[in-house]
């Protein structure tokens, strides 16, 4: 096992062509390696059933502009409740989005 592979980001439908990446195949891996897994799901989320389980996902970013017909701006990361130790505070924020309290 390569411990220098600290995360695995895909992008779970590409914005042109219409492939669909095997993003529960590439949990997998990720869940038998012991290696994070960040899945953009910003073309599929409202487009297809998403379930973070099924996809072994430790984080799913999304936005609501597009297929969930929300404003533009909006958007949210799910992160799994067992996967926050393994992250690092946020060491700057952009103080665009909201008041950063903590």
């Amino acid at each position: 096992q390569d411990k220098s592979v600290k995360l695995i980001a895909l992008t779970h439908v590409p914005t042109n062509g219409g492939l669909v990446n095997p993003a529960a195949a590439v949990g997998a891996l990720a869940k038998q390696y012991q290696v994070l897994y960040l899945l953009d799901a910003c073309q599929s989320v409202g487009q297809m059933p998403i379930d973070v389980n099924a996809l072994n996902c430790d984080m799913l970013s999304a936005t609501a502009r597009k297929f969930l017909r929300g404003p533009r701006g909006i958007g949210f990361l799910y992160v799994r409740t067992a996967s926050l130790s393994r992250l690092n505070e946020p060491y700057q924020m952009d103080g665009y989005g909201a008041a950063w309290s903590g």
